[in-house]
């Protein structure tokens, strides 16, 4: 997995609702990190288990979840 990948699936996993098996679920629906994350809420909830609540919450956290991400890949390289 390509760092930029990896960051946008901890982004993702870091939203609010989002637990191992719907990252699975959203990884196994886009095949693309960016993609899933950059993803419309009505596209989301085409995945399974993720509702219109979880698709806002994703949409929502997308920037804090980036910075999230970000902070930890940094402790992960020091």
């Amino acid at each position: 997995m390509q760092a930029n990948e990896l960051r946008f699936y901890l982004a993702l996993y870091f939203a609010t609702g989002i637990g191992a098996r719907r990252l699975i679920n959203i990884r196994e629906y886009f095949r693309d990190a960016a993609r899933a994350f950059r993803a419309a809420p009505s596209e989301l909830e085409r995945v399974p288990a993720i509702g219109a609540t979880t698709a806002a919450a994703l949409v929502a956290q997308r920037e804090a979840g980036l910075e999230h991400a970000d902070q930890q890949l940094q402790k992960m390289a020091e």
